[in-house]
């Protein structure tokens, strides 16, 4: 999940220096890539990797995914996206050894779908070029918070991050693994010939999807809704003051929820080519959002 201990950070610079004279680049999903490598050092490159436990088989899988540290250390975080990446990374674990779910059937994980994970609206995880991202926000319910993640489909990292992910709506935290499974079903079930994830999402388009993903995001009277991912305490939203005008996060909360609804209803107008009703009704989403 992007962590690495310094131990691990020393052994990275002594196979630096080993093979390849300090040629290491950091990528846009946040790895390390070690460039010019001979064909002859791969094997002891490998052991030398598995020895720091730097060898996951995993890589470049659907399992790979890219989180921002959240509510674990940051102060600006509003939902842990660490939690839900470990909860994510065991359950694919498992798919590759069961050949269900996300496996391949090979003993590997499909590789055709991205997904990233922040904290909070700000995009440290890249949230917005997955195919399926998530951000933290929050909710209140009968005098109480909800942790909740904002969905994101759609985007790309590709030809340069040319597409970036429309929102779909809002999920409490604890269900968005159920997300996921539901939205990799509709792609399997639905895709055309050679068809990636984000041409599917967009040729369904998003009041289709929204409606699938309607089940999921109600938050009710349930316990789980007041939880985060792997965190045994009720979730108290305790945002960093100054940074994020964190004083001013409940006083817009309402007009916010309204420009996203909006700005929800505009996108609905544009798919069916109303481009009056949609430059209104956005312009109406803005203002609420200013």
């Amino acid at each position: 999940m992007g962590d690495l201990t310094a131990n691990q950070l020393r052994g990275v610079g002594t196979i630096s220096r080993k093979y390849i004279k300090d040629t290491i680049r950091a990528t846009v999903p946040q790895n390390l890539l070690l460039r010019w490598v001979s064909n002859e050092d791969l094997p002891a490159l490998y052991k030398d990797l598995v020895a720091l436990r730097l060898a996951s088989p995993l890589a470049d899988s659907v399992a790979d995914i890219t989180a921002c540290p959240g509510t674990d250390s940051c102060k600006l975080g509003i939902a842990s996206s660490r939690g839900l990446a470990g909860v994510l990374h065991r359950q694919f674990t498992a798919d590759a050894v069961s050949g269900e779910g996300m496996g391949d059937g090979d003993g590997g994980l499909r590789d055709d779908i991205t997904i990233k994970i922040s904290g909070c609206f700000n995009s440290c995880a890249q949230h917005h070029i997955a195919n399926i991202g998530f951000f933290g926000t929050s909710k209140r319910k009968s005098g109480r918070v909800a942790p909740l993640f904002q969905i994101i489909l759609g985007g790309t990292a590709e030809n340069n991050a040319d597409s970036y992910g429309l929102m779909v709506g809002k999920v409490p935290a604890h269900r968005a693994p159920e997300v996921i499974h539901k939205l990799t079903t509709i792609y399997d079930s639905e895709k055309q010939d050679g068809e990636s994830f984000r041409d599917c999402m967009e040729r369904l388009g998003k009041a289709r999807i929204h409606g699938d993903l309607e089940e999921f995001s109600e938050v009710g009277e349930a316990e789980a809704d007041f939880f985060d991912n792997r965190q045994p305490w009720e979730y108290i939203k305790e945002v960093g003051q100054g940074e994020c005008a964190g004083e001013m996060v409940d006083q817009a909360e309402f007009m916010l929820d309204d420009a996203e609804r909006l700005i929800f209803e505009a996108s609905l107008h544009l798919e069916a080519e109303k481009n009056q009703d949609a430059a209104r009704v956005s312009f109406h989403g803005m203002e609420k959002a200013a």
